[in-house]
């Protein structure tokens, strides 16, 4: 394996990096300040991904096991009010918050 700068600021914090096992070159980067981020190209370009109610995803994982379901921990912009997760079975492009009881 080889690892190769991507195309995002350098100065940024990420807190989570995820891939789609099935789909090579997919992979998603959640930042403290910035928007969800996806990119289809190994990481050469980055689309942002703004969520619902202010939330601003701080991890991310890609369930292997029924694709394209991704799950996002998440914390509230300005740190009022609950985070909780999201789910999104379409490649990140909707999002609905799960019930804790789900």
């Amino acid at each position: 394996m080889t690892w190769k700068e991507l195309s995002i600021n350098p100065t940024e914090s990420f807190s989570s990096l995820a891939f789609d096992p099935e789909t090579p070159g997919t992979l998603y980067v959640c930042s403290y300040y910035r928007p969800l981020r996806k990119s289809t190209d190994s990481g050469q370009t980055w689309t942002d991904i703004y969520l619902p109610d202010n939330y601003l995803a701080t991890q991310i994982s890609v369930d292997p096991h029924t694709l394209p379901s991704s799950y996002l921990g998440l914390s509230v912009i300005g740190g009022y009010g609950a985070g909780g997760v999201l789910k999104s079975s379409s490649g990140g492009l909707n999002w609905t918050h799960m019930d804790w009881r789900e």
